[in-house]
């Protein structure tokens, strides 16, 4: 068996094509996606409760259904199964839904940069089917020849495409390369918004994060008082609030009750998002949100397994849709994230407002213990990113 890797980065979802399948053909991969996005943050963040997790459901999702395009009987259908997908959908349909999606998301908009990349590494010695060549040009991923026998080389290659795509934010992605690999498919998003209404610095102030009931950190905690969609659950034990971007997205957060992370990252696991965004209403507070970055890698191939996904991984993977030698196995699933939360937004300093000011104090909502941070996409309801951050500094 000669080995494919599959290394997944940040991405959002696959690309535009002539044919794309119409307007809203991308509805029906909505729930779906939603689905797998709780699935798969629940067994991320049960591996390692008191980890910090941040990762991209949409980008996995993507990746895997490059995958998927080679794949035949039951590995391509244990993908789809894994992934929520509708198995009485046929995959063109599918296929076609990701594209829409992508077209959809990578509108321009004011104040945001988003931009998306695939790429496949092809090692000399394998040849591509034609057919697959083709699928992957209407998902706009190139293919860029390798020599992963010379592996020093191989790593450098990457590494210099992924740091050139991402603007130098992420360096030395690869630490090192298999020589028996043949193909590396790399899927990259980068995001960048700005807020809505932007935290003035002058009123950022550190101030103690929770971590535990026994550790304290000081944090730069950003302050700002205005009207946001909020939620407080107090039959779920959780308090939500949307913080808006310019161009439809937001970042949601979820604070959690104390001694309720468990109960809340379950009911996200079961889709609880969607419903408990339906719940926010307009309110005026004074917001209270940590300053932070954050980075993660995660190896995904146990908790792919779990998910239904394992057929991919042993010899008997049927990927016989990629390249004539047929005999190919997925041997790792990498996927790292990255996520910074300030004050600044790109237009920020050009902006002056005059707001009157109500003379009863507004409650205020502080984000001042671990908590659950979500990133969407409000076009289409997509999440880009999930994360549990348990210690800002980490």
């Amino acid at each position: 068996m000669t080995f494919l890797l599959l290394v997944l980065w940040f991405q959002a979802p696959l690309a535009l094509s002539a044919e794309d399948g119409g307007p809203e053909s991308y509805l029906p991969i909505v729930p779906s996606l939603d689905k797998f996005a709780g699935n798969l943050f629940a067994q991320v963040a049960a591996e390692d409760p008191n980890k910090n997790v941040f990762l991209s459901s949409i980008n996995i999702a993507s990746a895997l259904v490059l995958l998927a395009l080679g794949a035949k009987g039951p590995t391509h259908r244990e993908i789809f199964e894994g992934l929520s997908l509708d198995s009485s959908a046929s995959p063109d349909a599918i296929y076609k839904g990701f594209q829409r999606l992508q077209q959809v998301m990578d509108q321009d908009r004011p104040s945001v940069a988003l931009s998306t990349t695939n790429a496949c590494f092809v090692d000399k010695t394998l040849n591509l089917l034609q057919e697959y060549q083709e699928k992957l040009k209407l998902f706009r991923s190139e293919a860029i020849a390798v020599d992963f026998t010379k592996p020093e080389e191989a790593k450098d290659q990457i590494n210099c495409y992924v740091e050139e795509k991402t603007r130098g934010m992420i360096k030395d992605f690869v630490d090192s390369v298999d020589p028996d690999t043949v193909l590396t498919i790399i899927s990259i998003i980068h995001f960048k918004g700005t807020w809505v209404d932007v935290f003035d610095k002058k009123q950022t102030r550190f101030q103690d994060f929770y971590v535990d009931e026994s550790t304290a950190v000081k944090v730069p905690m950003m302050s700002r008082t205005g009207s946001y969609p909020v939620a407080f659950l107090n039959n779920e034990g959780c308090k939500v609030v949307e913080v808006p971007y310019k161009g439809n997205f937001s970042a949601v957060f979820i604070i959690p009750d104390k001694g309720k992370m468990q109960d809340v990252e379950e009911a996200i696991g079961q889709g609880s998002l969607t419903t408990w965004m339906k719940k926010l209403r307009p309110m005026r507070i004074k917001l209270e949100i940590p300053k932070f970055s954050v980075s993660t890698l995660i190896d995904l191939k146990e908790v792919l397994e779990k998910l239904g996904i394992k057929t991919a991984f042993t010899n008997s993977a049927d990927l016989s849709g990629i390249a004539e030698s047929g005999e190919l196995k997925v041997s790792k699933v990498v996927h790292k994230a990255e996520i910074t939360v300030d004050e600044e937004g790109t237009e920020a300093a050009a902006v002056t407002g005059i707001q009157i000011m109500p003379t009863i104090l507004p409650p205020v909502v502080r984000v001042d213990a671990p908590f659950l941070i979500f990133i969407i996409d409000t076009n289409t309801n997509v999440q880009l990113f999930t994360g549990r951050i348990r210690n800002p500094l980490e």
